[in-house]
């Protein structure tokens, strides 16, 4: 393949107007053997990302609108990913944002006393920081109330003030897929003022969920359901009742990890390249897809499905991997082994010689970038680092002294190898690299 002058290659983006998934499907007899698919799924997954010399995390993962009970993402880490990957320093666990689970704890104000509690004026302060910093108290004193549209009606939610609500675990707790937070300008028509709503006399709600933390604070703050107002030293049970507890906050870097207990969590971003499903039944039972078992009963098939992001694989591999120069290709993914540089094509020698190397690497069924275009070294030395293939063989003034240069693009390392010996290198380093990516 020869290098042509039009083609420049651009690093790709995550999206385009065209995708290509490799999607799988599994159908087993019961959730044992869907728990079996389901592992080998998960290990082939993992023995591509490592084929493909990538840096990722399978991390736990909401099962959103496809629905089932289990899901995992296949998170490639990268400064530009556009997902944030929570992660334990001691052990295995990784989650995405939005399902993290992280311990903390206030325990500290179960110690304090209940005192009553009144209502304040709070004039134009309704954010948490705004009022914290009124009433002189912090963050974590004040709990929100936010109210949520579902398929069951409006809900209220109560989250610490210096917590982050997580929508998609309020989801999976209603099993809904209808979580949106309330806009401002329909609470009028439910009796609610934005800024100050709170859970004491809150009406026009089907159910009062809480996260776990609440039951540890004592005398905190919530808005007082009316403009300006706000009521301090509030308790639980004492002032209001909740139905449900349970996580319903976004992790932070640097709390407890929820697996080994001793780690802390850290966050870095990631790109979701794979994600793999525990369906169950949901649509097996729903499109009527059942099999008679050998005990003679009709069974719906326990499902899982598998996706691959092709498309966008390509583009995360070229995120993770780069540097100012331009892309650096994995040797097992690139779209071309070697980039051959003829530097002087007017030089009857230097041609002669790139000629032979191109002739004998393509017999050995190498595939080979060839660059004899008829511009300035200089360019062609930049341009080969932009594409990123894995090795270059430069044929230039050396050739006087019977040498090439070999230049490994991951490292920049370069090497003058003799013309006799230059093919044997060359296929030597990319035997060695594929064997070390296979394992």
């Amino acid at each position: 393949v020869k290098f042509r002058d039009e083609i420049r290659p651009r690093f790709g983006v995550m999206r385009g107007r065209e995708i290509i998934m490799k999607d799988a499907y599994s159908f087993d007899r019961d959730f044992e053997g869907l728990q079996k698919s389901y592992q080998a799924m998960h290990d082939a997954y993992c023995r591509i990302f490592d084929r493909l010399g990538l840096k990722y995390y399978v991390v736990e993962a909401a099962t959103g609108l496809i629905g089932g009970k289990v899901s995992q993402e296949f998170m490639v880490i990268a400064d530009t990913g556009e997902d944030v990957v929570f992660y334990c320093e001691k052990c295995s666990y990784a989650a995405n944002a939005e399902l993290a689970e992280g311990i903390f704890s206030y325990s500290d104000s179960q110690e304090e006393e209940e005192k009553e509690a009144r209502k304040v004026d709070t004039p134009g302060h309704s954010s948490v920081m705004d009022v914290a910093e009124f009433l002189s108290v912090s963050p974590e004193k004040l709990v929100k109330t936010i109210i949520f549209q579902t398929d069951e009606g409006l809900v209220a939610v109560l989250v610490p003030g210096d917590r982050q609500v997580n929508e998609s675990k309020i989801a999976i707790f209603l099993g809904s897929p209808r979580v949106e937070m309330l806009p401002e300008e329909n609470f009028s028509q439910y009796g609610l003022v934005p800024g100050f709503v709170g859970p004491v006399g809150l009406k026009n709600v089907v159910k009062v969920l809480a996260d776990q933390h609440i039951q540890e604070l004592r005398n905190f703050v919530v808005g007082a359901n009316e403009k300006d107002k706000h009521l301090i030293n509030v308790n639980l049970n004492r002032d209001f009742k909740v139905d449900a507890f349970g996580d319903f906050v976004v992790a932070k870097e640097g709390d407890g990890c929820p697996k080994c207990k001793e780690g802390k969590l850290k966050i870095d971003r990631g790109i979701e390249v794979g994600h793999i499903f525990q369906l169950g039944t949901k649509y097996s039972e729903a499109m009527d897809a059942y099999f008679n078992d050998e005990d003679g009963s009709r069974k719906p098939f326990v499902m899982g499905c598998y996706g691959i992001g092709v498309t966008r694989l390509i583009a995360a591999i070229i995120e993770q991997s780069h540097d100012e120069k331009g892309i650096i290709w994995p040797v097992n993914v690139a779209p071309f082994d070697m980039h051959l540089l003829l530097l002087i094509p007017s030089d009857g020698r230097q041609r002669e010689i790139a000629e032979r190397i191109y002739n004998e690497l393509t017999k050995e069924g190498v595939e080979v970038l060839y660059d004899e275009r008829e511009i300035t070294p200089g360019v062609k030395f930049a341009d080969a680092d932009l594409i990123g293939i894995p090795y270059q063989i430069v044929v230039g003034k050396k050739v006087k002294e019977g040498k090439v240069e070999v230049k490994i693009r991951k490292t920049n390392e370069r090497k003058d190898i003799s013309l006799e010996e230059v093919v044997p290198f060359v296929l030597s380093l990319r035997e060695e690299a594929c064997t070390d990516f296979d394992g």
